[in-house]
Parts: structure tokens; C-alpha cells; sequence
């Protein structure tokens, strides 16, 4: 009786594991072997610091490969991980043999010193490229005295990186200042200093009132102000002062 009854569960467990073999054979044939779903048009859409090719290598995804034997989400996190220049990735399926990969770069708005770093207007650190570099010459120079920043790719500035990156920011999005900023130096303790690009004039903003987007933008209004007037050509700094609504120039 013990025998009979362990005979029916040993063949209940093989009919099991058939049945598992036999589906998973199945689903092979049906789905991740079905060549009707091998991808045979891959569209692949890059800005500047991914190449299509660079692209594949890191997803897997390239022609001939089955459409059913990756996760379109996972090669998604995976790339916005691997890849910290990227602001943003799409991976979309289309059944039966078609993949588009759109993926969309993070834009500089600010270099780190003398590396190859940059900040995009998120606070983003990215690495750039020297066509990158060339095509972002002049952009603003996050500098800090003479101290060399220490900066890594995938990173998000805060503290005084973060006020320098508002600045930045602020000046990008107003209409007719009338001074280029060069570089922005941190280092000091009372004020961040703008350097413009024409004969090097200093801009000198109070650390303490740059807390608010309302204050930078007055800041800078004041400063671009005072810069467009002819008898302003001969002065090299200006301090700019919101709690009295003057700039003094030297």
C-alpha cells in the first residue's frame, strides 16, 4: 500500500515536471526562440555624448536579438545608471520585430575649473567629451581661488556649488544683461565673485543675499545696469549691495 501510493506521488511529481519542461520548451519556441521576434528595425535617437554604437554595447539591444529576452524597463535603469551624462532614456517595443531607443543628454550650463567636469542647470556633475569641451567653451568656470574642486560624474552640487549653479541659472534665463560671466569664484567668505569676460571685471555678490531666486535675478539687474553705463567703462569691481539698492564701483 505504501509502495502503490509512493509510485502515484513520484508520477504525479513527473507528470509535474514534465509539464514544466514542456511549457517552458513551449514558451521558448512560442516567444524568446520565435525568430518572428527578432528585432530586425532598431532606431536608436542620441544627442552628444552616447553614440548609437555606444548604445547597444551597453544594452545588449542590436539586431537579431529576441524582443522577448529583455526587460525594456531594466536596460532603462541600467542605462540612466551606468551612463550619469544622460538626463533621461526610452526603450519601446514594438511587436513584433521593432525596438526605438531615444536617449537624451544632459546640457552643461557650468565647467568645474580645470577638469573635464561639468554642472547641467539640475546640479548634475557630468565628464565631457573634447568635442563636448570644444562645443562648451563658454560657458561659465566654476572656480574656488586656487583650490582644485573635487567633483565626481553622477554627483549633485549643493552649498556654495549650488549658489554659483542659481547664479548661473538665473543669468541663462534673463534677456539683455550687458556682461558675459567668464568664471564664478566661491572662495571667498563675504562675496561670490562674478569674472566677466570682457577685461576681466569683478562682479561681487554677498554670499548672504544670494538666498533666494528673487535676490540673484535683482543682483544681476543691478549689476548689468550699472555695467551698461558709458561711465562705468573704466571701473574693474563692483560691489552689489541689495540691502541698499547700490552698486559701488572701483
Amino acid at each position: 500500500m505504501h509502495l502503490k501510493a509512493l509510485g502515484i506521488i513520484l508520477l504525479s511529481m513527473l507528470v509535474c515536471v514534465g509539464l514544466v519542461i514542456g511549457w517552458q520548451t513551449l514558451s521558448r519556441l512560442m516567444f524568446s526562440e520565435n525568430p518572428r521576434y527578432a528585432i530586425r528595425t532598431l532606431d536608436i535617437s542620441t544627442e552628444l555624448c552616447v553614440t548609437p554604437q555606444r548604445l547597444k554595447e551597453l544594452t545588449g539591444i542590436r539586431e537579431g536579438v529576441n524582443l522577448h529576452a529583455f526587460s525594456a524597463a531594466k536596460k532603462r535603469r541600467e542605462l540612466l545608471r551606468n551612463l550619469p551624462n544622460l538626463r533621461d532614456a526610452r526603450i519601446v517595443k514594438r511587436f513584433p520585430d521593432h525596438v526605438t531607443i531615444v536617449a537624451t543628454d544632459r546640457v552643461p550650463v557650468m565647467k568645474v575649473g580645470a577638469t573635464n567636469f561639468a554642472v547641467d542647470q539640475d546640479g548634475n556633475v557630468l565628464a565631457m567629451e573634447e568635442f563636448q569641451r570644444r562645443r562648451w567653451s563658454t560657458i561659465p568656470i566654476l572656480i574656488e581661488g586656487n583650490r582644485k574642486i573635487q567633483m565626481q560624474p553622477g554627483q549633485i552640487v549643493s552649498d556654495k556649488y549650488r549658489t554659483a549653479l542659481d547664479i548661473v541659472n538665473a543669468y541663462n534665463a534673463m534677456e539683455g544683461i550687458s556682461f558675459k560671466i567668464n568664471q564664478i569664484d566661491v572662495s571667498g567668505r563675504i562675496y561670490i565673485i562674478l569674472l566677466t569676460s570682457d577685461s576681466r571685471r569683478e562682479i561681487r555678490l554677498v554670499w548672504n543675499e544670494m538666498t533666494s531666486p528673487q535676490n540673484i535675478r535683482l543682483a544681476l539687474k543691478m549689476a548689468s545696469e550699472t555695467l551698461a553705463d558709458p561711465k562705468a567703462a573704466p571701473l574693474i569691481r563692483f560691489d552689489v549691495l541689495l540691502e541698499t539698492k547700490l552698486v559701488y564701483g572701483i
